[in-house]
């Protein structure tokens, strides 16, 4: 078959959510086109389509197709196809979504070598992290796994309290109870980062010239 053809076909496999028929497909094919992939648009769609990229990712072309990529993994919480393609492309605009993302999305930045991405994507992830509902525990996995200290100068770490005030500022919140509870959120949020920045300069001026600063949660 040509392979617009096999591409329809493969297609239309797709539309069954049948794992067991996809199986004995792609042992006949080399590439699953990604244009064969839709976008979920019920809980059925999501669990299946969060299926198939997990499962079959070596399967999946990359190259050419990063965006839709990174946008099905995100949308469907696919931690196996985000892990391949944080292996296979320097895609960095979406670690912030992995931040705020699910448990197991989040995870996968624990894996990543932060030393020498630049500080307005790590500040932007630390800002994601702020976003979930594991805000605070996030924040200090990621500090404590350099994402927090500056690459430009490794003896300064990147400093969040100002800017994310400035943000508050300029939020919209919604009116009623929900908005009245995520405006509180967001001051605890405030607060935690301050507190944290303010003990970090102390416990930088105890250490003298060594420079070395501990990132234990401030009280």
């Amino acid at each position: 078959m040509e392979k617009e053809d096999l591409d329809e076909v493969f297609g239309l496999l797709i539309s069954y959510q049948d794992l067991k028929l996809l199986d004995t497909a792609v042992r006949y094919i080399k590439n699953i086109p990604v244009k064969q992939i839709s976008l979920p648009e019920s809980l059925s769609d999501y669990r299946f389509m969060r299926e198939l990229l997990n499962r079959y990712t070596k399967y999946i072309e990359i190259k050419d197709n990063e965006k839709n990529l990174w946008n099905l993994s995100l949308i469907c919480e696919a931690e196996g196809m985000a892990e391949q393609l944080l292996k296979k492309t320097k895609d960095y605009q979406y670690l912030p979504r992995l931040a705020e993302g699910s448990d197991k999305m989040f995870r996968q930045l624990l894996h990543i070598r932060c030393r020498n991405i630049l500080d307005e994507v790590k500040k932007e992830v630390l800002y994601g992290a702020l976003k979930s509902d594991a805000w605070k525990e996030r924040f200090e996995l990621l500090a404590g796994k350099g994402w927090k200290k500056s690459s430009q100068n490794r003896k300064e770490e990147i400093c969040l309290g100002d800017e994310y005030l400035k943000r508050l500022e300029i939020k919209k919140y919604t009116s009623g109870r929900k908005g009245h509870l995520e405006q509180i959120n967001d001051r605890a949020r405030l607060r935690f980062i301050k507190n944290y920045e303010e003990c970090a300069k102390v416990q930088k001026k105890q250490t003298g010239a060594s420079g070395s600063v501990r990132t234990d949660t401030p009280v």
